[in-house]
């Protein structure tokens, strides 16, 4: 079983409990409705014929006792019920959001749609339907009452009741395929529209408004005619399911009525009688017209029950601090669909307090390595190792602490740059902060803002440049006590300042023992490292010592050198 199924086991027995007393509440509203219908009776066939205003008096008194009752018991069972929904929410949403917070094996993030369940389980938990279906437990007791007070009549409610299911079961039948198709698409056209909101500088530079618009509205439209579709079939079955209950009461009084002139009932149990089966009968015609949210309900439960939740890192062992020695095993990763592997068979190793550059073309595979070796992809085969130990066998938030990560889409979180230093930590000593951005070389920068440390940054990263950014997200790297920093591209956007910065923090990060791998483009940082690993194709084709490396490449450079002129001059 995952760890987010067994957290939906956990979330449901922990509300086992308060949904039985939710059902005892449920079944005394259901008792202490009888209330109108046995005062009718006593009315009509009591104090009517008898004249006695005392007993009316005592039957009003009783009556509005039990009517008292009944409405503290519905108050009761709804604060149970939207208690049981905060308490799912509770329970399930700080899980799923750790989950969609990891990336999938695909190396794709996960989303938001785990949240979107958890809300719609909660709506339907405290909304109208759950009190509906508690209620409908108990008509089969109402039924058994009318068949009491009269057989005839008993049988008639009984046809009513079959005759109502039915039409519930093909409510379930007509419209569960458009309501689930309806919901894929709404589900994709949200995700087009989220991605493209994203992206909203670049639709907006490069004209794309109407083409986003287009492809959303495609699925959208899809959504809303399966809904249309589903929405007309559940009309014309609710409008059944209430002709059949109003021409059952019609039927039920009527024959009543043909009963009480044969003097084989009264008129008060002839009314009660029609209260009663009405009674019965409204739980079920409300569950078809309650029908939508309970499909909606049951495909999230249904999602969250799918929802691939990898092993929790609180189950693993803390270990001591490590010293900062990556060693990467023959590592490979795979992506299915594709033929051949984005990386395939790569080690090497480096020391504490080295710093290594990671070069080669686009597409040779350096984003995946970086990502491989921060654990945020599982490998395929062989594995990454801190200190001796798998990564994957090491606490996530201890190994946090040890770790800093540069992705080579730089993004800030909206708040204050010392909150993005101190990777959102509340408790985070100012300190370590300033200590982050000093072996960062951003404190001018910082200083330079329009409220330093406390400068707000929105969600797009305004008032920040893109070199800027990256800066703060290098002194983020830093934060705390790293022991391993992997950096992806950092010299990207950043101007001959920056980069003479960078470089002066890997020198600082080496002093410190802190070793360093670095993905890049350019030339400059390479006179700056310990070592050199060139890629190409997801293979390592070189990896060594700085100096023997670049003695290679310029050799290289000047074999092909020669081989242009000589064409040239052919």
């Amino acid at each position: 079983m995952h760890q987010l199924e067994h957290k939906i086991s956990k979330a449901l027995s922990a509300c086992r409990s308060a949904f039985l007393l939710a059902g005892a509440f449920s079944l005394c509203i259901n008792l202490l409705m009888l209330t109108v219908p046995i005062y009718l009776f006593q009315v009509f066939d009591r104090v009517l014929l008898s004249g006695s205003i005392d007993t009316l008096l005592v039957l009003s008194l009783g009556a509005l006792i039990a009517l008292t009752s009944l409405a503290v018991f519905e108050v009761l069972r709804r604060m149970i019920l939207t208690r049981i929904g905060v308490r799912i929410e509770t329970i399930l949403g700080g899980p799923v959001l750790a989950a969609s917070l990891k990336l999938k094996p695909d190396g794709n993030h996960g989303n938001l749609q785990g949240l979107r369940d958890i809300n719609q389980l909660r709506s339907f938990v405290t909304g109208p339907v759950v009190p509906l279906m508690f209620d409908a437990l108990l008509s089969p007791v109402y039924l058994l009452i009318v068949y009491f007070i009269h057989p005839m009549l008993g049988a008639l409610a009984l046809i009513g009741a079959v005759l109502l299911f039915c039409c519930a079961l093909a409510n379930q039948k007509l419209t569960s395929k458009p309501l689930r198709q309806s919901g894929l698409y709404s589900r994709r056209a949200m995700s087009t529209a989220e991605n493209h909101i994203r992206n909203a500088e670049i639709v907006h530079a490069l004209g794309m408004t109407a083409d986003s618009v287009s492809l959303w509205g495609k699925d959208n439209a899809l959504a809303l005619h399966e809904s249309a579709v589903a929405g007309d079939r559940s009309a014309y079955i609710t409008a059944a399911s209430k002709f059949i209950r109003l021409v059952l009461q019609i039927g039920l009084l009527g024959w009543g009525a043909y009963l009480v002139i044969n003097n084989q009932l009264t008129a008060g149990m002839m009314m009660a009688a029609s209260i009663i089966s009405g009674r019965a009968l409204a739980p079920v015609e409300g569950s078809i017209e309650g029908w939508r949210n309970t499909v909606f309900a049951w495909q999230a439960y249904t999602r969250l029950k799918e929802f691939v939740d990898w092993p929790a890192s609180d189950d693993a062992l803390t270990l001591p601090v490590p010293a900062g020695q990556l060693v990467v095993e023959k590592l490979s990763f795979y992506v299915q669909g594709q033929q051949e592997p984005i990386l395939s068979n790569i080690s090497f190793a480096v020391e504490p307090g080295e710093s290594v550059a990671i070069i080669g073309p686009t597409a040779a595979g350096k984003s995946t390595l970086a990502r491989l070796i921060v654990g945020g992809l599982p490998p395929s085969a062989g594995c990454v190792r801190l200190d001796g130990m798998d990564i994957r066998n090491w606490n996530r938030e201890q190994l946090g602490v040890h770790l800093g990560y540069q992705p080579q889409n730089v993004e800030l979180f909206p708040g204050s740059v010392s909150q993005n230093i101190a990777r959102m930590k509340e408790d985070a000593d100012d300190g370590k902060i300033v200590e982050a951005a000093r072996l960062a070389g951003v404190e001018e920068l910082i200083s330079n803002l329009p409220n330093g440390y406390q400068t707000v940054i929105g969600i797009d990263g305004a008032p920040l440049s893109g070199g800027q950014k990256q800066r703060i997200a290098l002194a983020r790297s830093f934060f705390g006590d790293p022991k391993l920093v992997i950096l992806d591209e950092p010299d990207a956007n950043l101007d001959e300042q920056g980069t003479q910065a960078l470089i002066k923090t890997i020198a600082d990060a080496s002093e410190r023992k802190i070793t360093v791998v670095a993905i890049t483009q350019r030339a400059t940082l390479l006179r700056y490292v310990d070592k050199i690993l060139m890629m190409r194709d997801g293979q390592v084709i070189a990896f060594g010592e700085r100096d023997e490396i670049l003695s290679r490449l310029m050799n290289a450079n000047a074999v092909r050198g020669k081989r242009k002129r000589k064409r040239g001059a052919a």
